[in-house]
């Protein structure tokens, strides 16, 4: 088999020369050339219009259209994306214009009806947009499988500039309708498919962490922030449920539900700072209670204090000069008070006989288990 040789010389940008020209027959007919293995598969490639296209013959009446960097603006080449390599991955590089938002966007309309369960990794659980990476056996480094990470070079001034903050990653949830099915705006959960107790290394479902150094005295940083918002800032009243909610399933237990270790000032405060000298940043605390136990069973010491090795002073429990400790039933009936009167304490509801006047009355009180009668007079 011969071929033969069609010479050309020069460039794209400075012109070409070339012996070999495919011209259609009219200026609105394609300009193309076949390729053929014959009894197998035949198709046209040619010219129409500015672009390349490749079909007919084989393929039937369609063309398929070539897309490069010239025509290809789902590159978002006319809209500001540049797609280019970069050390050993892809980069997409943009600058916002006024008004531009995300770089890219990916939309998916769900269709009615439901999702059959599948063995996999979302069981009946439909996804946007999904990473799946396989971590092998002998990897001996960190994998994260999805990272977003935000530089932040820009200056804020409170006071004189209207408020904004950068966030790395943002998930958002709109619920549309007052019975719309229930949403969340992240989900993240460690699956132990293995099935075994006694893990040797650590399931998180997340870590929440601030890498900082030297002191916080406008005390900005913080780990986790559970502010409520109202929609539209309508100021109308609005209640959430819950700050942090915990629950377990059935037959499981936290052996924690919170646990502590290292060094605090305070692991529990209630801050009141409506006379900060900034009204602006005035904010009153309320509640109607710190602690509320509503019923339950503990098979121990509701709050343990026993086994702490030191406290300020050697005070272990302290309340305000004009509070008191009531005890009540069950039933919610107050039956003592012990608290501070003047110079003196008072103890509300123990067994009292005797009148007012000089002769001598009597309290009851139990000592190891003994019933006593103190002998006692009331002041003249």
């Amino acid at each position: 088999m011969t071929s033969t040789t069609f010479n050309s010389s020069g460039n794209f940008e400075t012109g070409i020369s070339t012996e070999l020209e495919v011209r259609s027959s009219t200026g609105g007919e394609a300009a193309s050339v076949l390729f053929h293995q014959p009894g197998n598969f035949a198709t046209y490639f040619g010219l129409k219009d500015g672009d390349f296209y490749q079909g007919s013959y084989s393929d039937g009446a369609v063309k398929h259209k070539f897309y490069t960097s010239k025509n290809f603006d789902l590159l978002g080449k006319n809209i500001g994306i540049n797609w280019r390599p970069y050390e050993e991955r892809i980069l997409v590089d943009r600058f916002h214009a006024a008004a531009a938002q995300s770089a890219m966007e990916i939309q998916v309309r769900t269709r009615a009806g439901t999702l059959p369960g599948a063995t996999g990794l979302n069981d009946g659980v439909g996804n946007a947009f999904a990473v799946v990476s396989e971590v092998n056996r002998d990897t001996k480094y960190g994998h994260f499988n999805l990272v977003t990470q935000s530089f932040n070079d820009s200056v804020y001034v409170e006071g004189q500039d209207q408020f904004f903050g950068h966030v790395s990653a943002a998930l958002y949830g709109v619920q549309k309708r007052v019975d719309a099915t229930s949403m969340w705006a992240i989900a993240a959960e460690v699956k132990e498919t293995h099935g075994q107790s006694n893990p040797i290394n650590a399931s998180l479902a997340a870590e929440l962490t601030v890498i900082g150094t030297g002191t916080d005295d406008h005390n900005k940083r913080c780990m986790l922030f559970l502010p409520t918002n109202v929609l539209n800032n309508s100021g109308a009243y609005t209640e959430f449920a819950q700050g942090i909610f915990w629950k377990t399933a059935p037959n499981s237990i936290y052996k924690d539900a919170m646990l502590l270790e290292g060094s605090y000032n305070y692991v529990l405060r209630a801050h009141d700072d409506r006379f900060n000298a900034d009204p602006s940043k005035r904010q009153p605390f309320s509640a109607k209670s710190l602690i509320k136990v509503d019923g339950g069973d503990f098979s121990q010491p509701i709050i343990d204090l026993g086994y702490a090795y030191s406290a300020g002073n050697g005070c272990a429990l302290q309340i305000n000069a004009d509070h008191h400790i009531r005890w009540n039933t069950a039933e919610g009936q107050i039956t003592q008070k012990l608290g501070r009167l003047g110079d003196t304490m008072f103890i509300d509801g123990l067994p009292w006989s005797g009148s007012a006047g000089p002769q001598v009355g009597y309290v009851t009180i139990v000592l190891n288990g003994t019933r006593l009668k103190v002998p006692c007079h009331l002041e003249s």
